[in-house]
């Protein structure tokens, strides 16, 4: 793969095997799943920083994973709230009260409104800037490793486990969790 795709002299993966062009989509694989030499990776983030979400909604969900795999969590941020035309704001400013299928109603002419799988701020939010998971099955145990990006808004979560209740809070750049009693 990285012989057959991988462009040396521009340090990008290519779309094809006989081509020089080096589309986002091209690269968020090779990051996410680490196989990118580390000169590549910082180009595949200078990549998304200047392409920012010009990718299809659906595949937005692995170019925030793979950028919190390079520890990109200011970025991940800024592209999770920017008010560019590719973004999830563009389907709130539309009235959205589902993720849309593409990133605005005239982007596609026969978009769907109500598509769950594009709804990637939530598990990134989660799991990625929050830091939250279960560390064992039914959050018995719970691993809390927060990224907080700087401009972070206030945010609360809280949800019930067979453990008890999550809290986690955010506010001024501090992320605190706690597990309350059920009930």
């Amino acid at each position: 793969f990285i012989r057959a795709f991988y462009r040396e002299s521009i340090g990008l993966f290519a779309d094809s095997t006989e081509s020089d062009h080096c589309a986002i989509h091209s690269n968020i694989f090779p990051l996410l799943y680490e196989i990118a030499h580390p000169t590549a990776r910082e180009n595949i983030v200078r990549l998304i920083r200047s392409k920012r979400l010009a990718c299809g909604v659906y595949i937005a969900f692995f170019l925030l994973k793979a950028l919190a795999r390079a520890g990109e969590y200011e970025l991940i941020y800024e592209l999770l709230t920017s008010d560019d035309l590719h973004s999830w704001t563009t389907m709130l400013q539309e009235g959205a009260t589902a993720c849309f299928e593409a990133w605005g109603k005239d982007l596609k002419w026969n978009t769907s409104l109500c598509h769950p799988w594009a709804s990637a701020p939530i598990p990134v939010i989660v799991e990625d800037l929050l830091g939250l998971s279960p560390e064992t099955p039914g959050w018995e145990t719970v691993r809390f490793e927060p990224h907080i990006p700087r401009d972070m808004e206030p945010v609360m979560l809280e949800f019930e486990t067979k453990r008890g209740r999550i809290r986690v809070r955010v506010e001024n750049g501090n992320a605190e969790m706690e597990i309350l009693p059920s009930g």
